[in-house]
């Protein structure tokens, strides 16, 4: 299936075609994702980023960008996948996640995108999100 106008997967311009079987599948889940981001967020807590996944520098930057770098995300792709919510770009690299490690993983992101350092950002995330938590 080659791109039609639509949405695209990752914000590929229209002349190109990606083929859905040409993403690659990771071989992690949503609960090392979940994992990675409260170990970052354990390490680094008063750290604070842009709301970018890759900086200007090349480097991953916010809090989702450096977790799924961590654990094998190719840089390319998350440039690709800038202004793109984590838990849409968790479902589009076709990481195996549920509902709930979806929406706490969307929330950290938010908190962080809007100026949360990482500890509070998880911190509130959890916060907001106890009720049927699958910790990590």
């Amino acid at each position: 299936m080659s791109y039609s106008g639509a949405v695209s997967p990752l914000k590929v311009s229209p002349r190109e075609a990606v083929e859905r079987d040409e993403l690659p599948t990771f071989e992690f889940t949503g609960a090392e994702v979940v994992a990675e981001i409260r170990r970052l967020a354990l390490r680094f807590p008063d750290q604070e980023a842009e709301c970018k996944y890759v900086g200007k520098d090349d480097r991953p930057c916010c809090i989702g960008g450096r977790a799924l770098a961590n654990l094998g995300v190719p840089l390319s792709l998350l440039i690709q996948a800038e202004g793109t919510a984590l838990d849409t770009v968790m479902s589009r690299l076709r990481i195996t996640a549920t509902q709930w490690q979806r929406s706490w993983a969307r929330s950290t992101q938010a908190n962080q995108d809007n100026g949360m350092a990482w500890g509070r950002a998880v911190s509130t995330a959890d916060f907001y999100h106890s009720g049927s938590a699958v910790t990590a």
